[in-house]
């Protein structure tokens, strides 16, 4: 009896430091939502220099982390529109936060021609684009 309760609680002990199911994948996708509700939030205001210092942030924190993302996406092609059960609020999460930095990305985009910020925030927003569309 002892030695079952000893073999129980090891494998339960052996289970539990696994980490669960798709644990990477989650790490990853959390870690990228993250970072683009970081740089989301940080683009309504006005002030060219903070913004341009925010978007080198988010480039120089997600750079790292788009071949493992890029990894998840191309291992789970699917999860866009038909995740597991256990991964579907963090894909809608992730969906969402990618698509309002795109848009944002977009907006600022467009209305660089006609405004007078730095030639750094140019550079800035140019880089975070292309970055994004990576994925």
């Amino acid at each position: 009896m002892k030695k079952t309760l000893i073999f129980m609680f090891l494998f339960t002990l052996l289970l539990s430091a696994c980490g669960g199911e798709f644990s990477a994948e989650k790490r990853v996708i959390s870690k990228s939502i993250s970072l683009m509700d970081r740089l989301s939030a940080s683009m309504g205001s006005g002030d060219a220099e903070k913004l341009a210092a925010s978007l080198d942030a988010f480039e120089k924190d997600f750079s790292p982390l788009l071949p493992d993302l890029k990894a998840v996406i191309s291992a789970h092609p699917d999860w866009d529109e038909n995740p597991p059960k256990g991964m579907k609020p963090l894909m809608d999460a992730f969906m969402k936060s990618h698509n309002a930095l795109s848009a944002k990305l977009q907006d600022h985009a467009r209305a660089l021609p006609f405004s007078q910020d730095s030639a750094e925030l140019r550079r800035s927003l140019s880089k975070c684009s292309a970055l994004i569309r990576k994925l």
